[in-house]
């Protein structure tokens, strides 16, 4: 088995499909690539229970190496655990170092001890490694009987969700087996609070700054901000360069120290810029994707965010089409997306004054950024009652842009000026038959739609609905502008389902249930809102 996987990679690494084998009508694509897909799932699972079976095994030597002790030699039980004795029978046989060896065995014999359930479901191929060790990290405080809880709670719907929205149930789980131990817990970590620094190889370090997560969200977003805001003209630098630079602008005050060959921040001047290139003449794709956030587990607070391609500070009452507001829409159809994203020019040498003479352009630009600003507000937050293991109704805090905290937090930050969230009950009002008509929905249906998905709607997919596009299930004006037939779909997945790549269906009950059909594959896939309540309930397989 083995040497054949080994082949078959080496002809993947050289050889692309050729057209005959494109074009054979035995074989059509389509259905090349469905069973690729499901044999990519099988294998997946066939992994997950692969590594189960080993944990099971490595907990079973313990088991007998500690027999084994006590027929050899009882004394050794006082100098060598049954756990140090297997490690050193591993370590050579799987090529691993003592120390690998010796954490594998232990993280084994733990799993298979206090979450024996998590491991009969890993064997089985419903978990994966990764969402098995964030099930043992989130129980790692908690007692054997709070952790039996948490593990009946969770696994249900776990093999649904992928390894973030696990995690986001299990915060809310343990919050809410024990509310009290939790804020314990979060006062604790709040006193080793911290910034710490260590180098990185070819010139570069990296800061790690452990913060509030109030704190910790609003600091993302002014960096962020002020790296939209600083994007030039002839900017050649990916999202992440300017997150970076615009940091050191905040801290420093000044450009970042590159070295002497490096490419320069900015471009000309701004008196000296030249228009950005019509659509129309050029040929170069739009980037694809709204653009980059924090990534799906790591979002920030509900900070406006200016548009990738301003150049200068954005007039409260002028911001850009693209500025993602709370409230305010922000709908495409597919014949707008090219012309609301235009190409981003590339690999452009930028002309004009030296280095030395436009260096400090960056920094007028941050500076402009921060004076022009809008004061920051903290983040909203929603306090829902939730069913606990045992049944009971407990009150969990949602956080927005960070998750589930407990109620204690959340009152205090309601106290110090937080705006309040109420669950997204429809509110029972219907559009006009005009509005309707109206591409653009009503602001408090806009509001409605992203209170009720909470998230993009694409499986797994966790961009903050404040931040998507509103997209008619049924492309308008075939479809109406009502309740059942928008959602919030992220730039990327807009595109996906615009290109023809993907079908959406919503059902008509106004729950805003939706299902996900592969044009490519025939693969289906049913989504749930997720609104603020902090309920995720991940993404049902509907294929056979």
């Amino acid at each position: 088995m083995f040497e054949e996987m080994s082949r078959l990679a080496e002809r993947l690494s050289r050889v692309a499909p050729t057209e005959a084998e494109v074009a054979d009508p035995d074989q059509p694509l389509p259905d090349r690539m469905r069973a690729l897909v499901d044999e990519l799932a099988m294998q997946q699972r066939v992994t997950a229970a692969s590594e189960g079976r080993s944990m099971v095994i490595m907990a079973e030597l313990c088991k007998w190496a500690e027999q084994w002790q006590h027929i050899h030699d009882p004394k050794l039980l006082d100098e060598l655990g049954a756990d140090d004795l297997v490690a050193a029978e591993i370590a050579p046989a799987l090529h691993l170092a003592p120390v690998t060896a010796a954490i594998r065995i232990r993280t084994a014999v733990e799993i298979s001890t206090r979450l024996p359930a998590t491991l009969a479901a890993m064997c089985r191929g419903d978990l994966d490694k990764g969402r098995v060790l964030a099930i043992r990290e989130a129980v790692a405080e908690l007692d054997d009987d709070l952790t039996a809880k948490v593990e009946g709670k969770v696994l249900p719907a776990g093999h649904d969700q992928t390894a973030g929205e696990l995690r986001r149930a299990l915060t809310k789980t343990v919050i809410a087996v024990d509310p009290e131990a939790a804020e314990r817990r979060r006062k604790y970590a709040g006193r080793d609070r911290s910034v710490s620094r260590w180098t990185r190889r070819d010139g570069t370090g990296a800061i790690e700054a452990v913060l509030s997560a109030v704190d910790s969200g609003e600091i993302y977003d002014l960096i962020d901000e002020v790296a939209r805001r600083t994007k030039t003209t002839q900017d050649t630098r990916s999202m992440a360069a300017r997150r970076a630079d615009a940091f050191v602008h905040l801290l420093l005050g000044r450009d970042p120290h590159l070295g002497l060959d490096d490419d320069p921040p900015p471009g000309p001047a701004p008196s000296d810029r030249e228009p950005p290139p019509d659509p129309a003449d050029t040929d170069i794709r739009p980037e694809p994707g709204w653009p980059a956030g924090a990534g799906d587990d790591h979002q920030g607070f509900d900070q406006p965010a200016a548009p990738d391609h301003a150049t200068g500070p954005v007039d409260q009452d002028e911001r850009a089409w693209d500025e993602p507001v709370l409230g305010e829409p922000v709908l495409v159809e597919p014949a707008d997306l090219d012309q609301r994203f235009p190409p981003e020019p590339a690999d452009l040498e930028p002309p004009g004054p030296t280095r030395s003479e436009r260096i400090s352009e960056l920094a007028a630009l941050a500076l402009a950024a921060m004076t022009s600003r809008r004061p920051p507000r903290l983040p909203w937050v929603a306090i829902n009652q939730t069913t606990g293991p045992d049944g009971t109704t407990v009150p969990v805090g949602e956080l927005a842009g960070y998750g589930p905290v407990t109620s204690h937090y959340a009152q205090h930050l309601l106290a110090a000026g937080a705006a309040v969230v109420p669950p997204p009950t429809p509110s029972g009002r219907v559009p006009t038959a005009a509005q309707a008509r109206t591409h653009d929905p009503p602001a408090w249906l806009d509001r409605e739609v992203r209170d009720r998905d909470g998230t993009c709607r694409f499986p797994g997919c966790a961009r903050a609905a404040h931040r998507v596009d509103l997209d008619h299930t049924v492309e308008f004006p075939r479809g109406p502008t009502v309740r059942e037939n928008l959602s919030g779909v992220c730039r990327r997945h807009h595109r996906i389902k615009t290109d023809g790549a993907w079908q959406l269906e919503q059902t008509t009950d106004g729950t805003g249930t939706m299902t996900w059909t592969s044009r490519v594959t025939g693969r289906r896939y049913t989504t749930h809102p997720r609104g603020t309540t902090g309920e995720w309930q991940g993404t049902t397989s509907n294929h056979s």
